[in-house]
């Protein structure tokens, strides 16, 4: 009789999220590839190759990545009935919703137009009202993450902080990079740097996001004690067992 074959050995789950970010990267670097070769050449594909085309093929991946990341803040949610994970939900909700309809650019315009607002620093009055409808979105789901810090536990309190700092480098990109973006517009050459740039850094932070939302999912809702060090150790193990 054929003895039993052992059962396959499992991969851990901290090291199946490392490679998922590694297939994450590896996606957003091609359609890195892809602005590039348009930006370099415009004859080069199509328009939905650039990452500043709306609806283009960059635009709709990070769709894909900021829908992931609410699932995963709504299930840690139901799984730990935290009030802040669906707090977070709702800030990355407004971000889908944001990108997807360019509510602040929508807004902004309105806002410039009824309240007339100057230019300054080389900002448009568009980029003013826009900047000034991101503050209102961000006082308010601030102030809402402020009330559930208080009240929740050190473990969530932690992971506010956590996901905080990823955010807010969402936020660097997105405001501050395309603040910048919009004063070098009359320099075509910086100008299509500022871009990629902001949109590029954009793509490889959310991708960060949906790795840690993956991997405190795994460690059923438990933060990191430190994301760097964690990040850093799964990538050494999977550079070691390739």
């Amino acid at each position: 009789m054929n003895p039993t074959p052992l059962p396959a050995r499992q991969m851990s789950p901290m090291l199946l999220t490392a490679y998922v970010l590694l297939l994450l990267i590896a996606a957003d670097l091609l359609c890195f590839a892809l602005h590039l070769g348009r930006m370099f050449n415009p004859d080069f594909g199509t328009e939905y190759f650039s990452l500043e085309f709306d609806r283009g093929y960059g635009e709709f991946y990070q769709y894909i990545k900021e829908f992931w990341i609410i699932l995963l803040l709504l299930r840690l949610g139901v799984l730990k009935r935290a009030a802040g994970f669906f707090v977070w939900a709702a800030a990355y909700t407004y971000l889908l919703f944001d990108d997807a309809k360019q509510f602040h650019e929508r807004m902004g315009s309105r806002l410039s137009q009824s309240l007339e607002l100057p230019e300054i620093l080389g900002m448009r009055s568009q980029d003013l009202g826009e900047l000034l409808v991101t503050g209102g979105a961000g006082v308010v789901l601030l102030t809402l993450l402020v009330i559930c810090y208080w009240r929740e536990s050190a473990a969530m309190r932690r992971f506010t902080r956590q996901l905080l700092v990823l955010t807010l480098t969402i936020g660097l990109m997105g405001v501050v990079v395309d603040m910048v973006h919009s004063i070098l517009r009359h320099v075509a050459s910086v100008y299509d740097w500022a871009g990629f740039i902001e949109d590029g850094g954009e793509m490889l932070v959310m991708s960060l996001v949906v790795w840690y939302l993956l991997t405190v999912t795994v460690r059923d809702g438990q933060p990191l004690e430190s994301v760097v060090r964690t990040l850093r150790e799964a990538l050494s193990r999977v550079v070691r067992l390739s």
